[in-house]
């Protein structure tokens, strides 16, 4: 195996209806997809809030 560094900058924001904000989060980085980690359904019901 070579040698390597793996860099991985997160940022995780916590809070009530924080995830209205991903729209002006993600504009702020120039990004146009993100990846969000999910569960039973909740981000799904979250998506069709933002809508």
């Amino acid at each position: 195996m070579q040698n390597f560094v793996y860099n991985t900058p997160t940022k995780v924001i916590f809070g009530k209806d924080t995830h209205k904000k991903v729209g002006e989060i993600i504009k702020e980085y120039g990004y146009k997809k993100i990846m969000m980690q999910y569960g039973k359904g909740s981000i799904k019901r979250a998506v069709f809030t933002m809508k």
